[in-house]
């Protein structure tokens, strides 16, 4: 929808364009609607990102240490036009069983960058932020709007930073301030097993808030690198399920871990990756 706005948009601006230039004969009319519009296609993009960048860069510079809907909307909107431009489409299923009372630890696997880029935008009426490596928090805008909008950055090393940021999460979850996304693998699965192991200490901010667990799976992702702009790209997310508190209270760590990791796995061999 949202690419079809803009394309009507461009569309519309450059007939009137062609008509006030008096251009005259079918060939060159045809031939500049064509020119223009690609030109208010892309002065529509810039337009739109700068004025995102400008409201991101004047922004307050202080600590973030609180969920930001209006900065989180920001971000959602530039992805959504991301997703709109790159024919991303969604198949989602299962999403009548995510929570709607109470702030939840939501995890998902890791096959590319677009993961918790695809989960943001498709829960944007859920306030949710996710954890991050630290080294997106300092690529240039993006980093910034992730960070003013609060999501939580790991260095993965077991560090004091890495136990305050999880701490926040933990903070955010029972204060019902916003749920927390969370990929157990820890890092993008380029391999061609189904699932990687799952890190130790992935579900410590479920179990110290006492927060239930929605079960995710995003599938043929990966796709999306080829033919970028050209192609539909049909992007399946699947939530498999909801542990509730009282499901995993007297599980051990591992065994809330094996858990989780059986249910996507399963749901990855039946319906491939």
């Amino acid at each position: 929808m949202i690419k079809l706005i803009v394309l009507l948009i461009s569309l519309i601006c450059s007939i009137v364009t062609t008509i006030l230039l008096d251009i005259t004969g079918a060939l060159n009319i045809t031939l500049f609607i064509i020119l223009f519009t690609l030109g208010y296609l892309l002065v529509q993009i810039i337009l739109f990102f700068l004025s995102l960048t400008l409201i991101v860069i004047f922004s307050n510079k202080k600590e973030v240490k609180h969920y930001n809907h209006k900065y989180r909307m920001i971000f959602v909107l530039y992805t959504r036009l991301l997703l709109s431009l790159f024919g991303i489409k969604l198949n989602v299923s299962g999403e009548e069983l995510i929570p709607s009372d109470t702030t939840f630890v939501l995890v998902h696997n890791h096959l590319s960058n677009l993961d918790p880029i695809i989960l943001n935008v498709y829960l944007r009426n859920k306030p949710l932020v996710f954890m991050a490596k630290k080294s997106l928090a300092k690529i240039p805008w993006f980093g910034l709007i992730l960070r003013k909008s609060g999501f939580l950055f790991l260095e993965r090393d077991g560090s004091s930073k890495d136990a305050y940021a999880i701490a926040r999460g933990i903070k955010y979850l029972r204060n019902e301030e916003c749920s927390v996304g969370i990929a157990p693998e820890g890092t993008r699965n380029f391999t061609n097993e189904l699932l990687l192991p799952f890190k130790d200490g992935s579900f410590i901010m479920a179990i110290k808030a006492k927060k239930p667990i929605v079960v995710s799976v995003i599938t043929k992702v990966q796709q999306v690198n080829k033919g970028l702009l050209f192609k539909k790209h049909i992007v399946n997310v699947d939530f498999l399920g909801v542990l509730k508190y009282e499901d995993f209270k007297d599980l051990t760590h591992e065994e809330l871990s094996s858990k989780v990791y059986n249910m996507m796995y399963q749901h990855l061999v039946e319906n491939g990756k």
